[in-house]
């Protein structure tokens, strides 16, 4: 903690102002006090257990989600969500090339072997656009990046994240929303 400044009386609200471990930014906790002891008598648990978040500056932005996504591919793009709003870039990149690798393993069970051999397999077969293959490709590159020696970028790891959820949307989301409403129109 940086600083604390009380609103009125230690009984109400006071704001903290800190700086992330990991990104080295400051930010801004608002609190209310619901203890009964001033917060600077107490240490650990009872501080916690005491203290309730009414706000966070900046706002930590909810990640935006896929709809119609099995399980395990929505737990790795969420994965890779939380981990690039935490600025864990190679991390983050990580998660989204897994997002993929587990949609093509369900959705093209037939294709085997590595990632690349995946989507060598579909290419080969027509099975997707040729702009999805470049979309996949260009995640494959980058989750190889964030895995191995080169640190990607946040302009890469933003692309990617954009262009995990555009192939997200096509092959899940899209398909469910033309199904409901070709079912709505009957």
């Amino acid at each position: 903690m940086v600083a604390s400044y009380p609103h009125s009386t230690w009984t109400h609200a006071f704001s903290v102002v800190a700086v992330c471990h990991s990104c080295k930014d400051p930010f801004l906790i608002d609190t209310i006090w619901a203890g009964g002891k001033r917060p600077d008598t107490l240490n650990g648990d009872a501080f916690h257990e005491a203290t309730m978040i009414n706000d966070v500056w900046p706002a930590y932005e909810a990640p935006a989600m896929i709809e119609f996504l099995p399980k395990d591919v929505a737990k790795a793009f969420i994965e890779g969500e939380e981990t690039l709003a935490n600025n864990h870039l190679s991390s983050a990149a990580v998660a989204y090339r897994k997002a993929i690798e587990r949609t093509l393993k369900e959705q093209h069970v037939e294709a085997k072997g590595v990632l690349n051999t995946r989507i060598r397999a579909l290419e080969k077969q027509n099975a997707l656009p040729k702009v999805l293959i470049d979309l996949l490709d260009t995640i494959r590159f980058l989750g190889n990046d964030g895995a191995h020696d080169d640190d990607p970028t946040k302009a890469d790891v933003i692309a990617g994240r954009d262009f995990t959820r555009l192939f997200l949307t096509y092959t899940y989301e899209l398909p469910a929303r033309v199904e409901a409403a070709l079912a709505g129109r009957k």
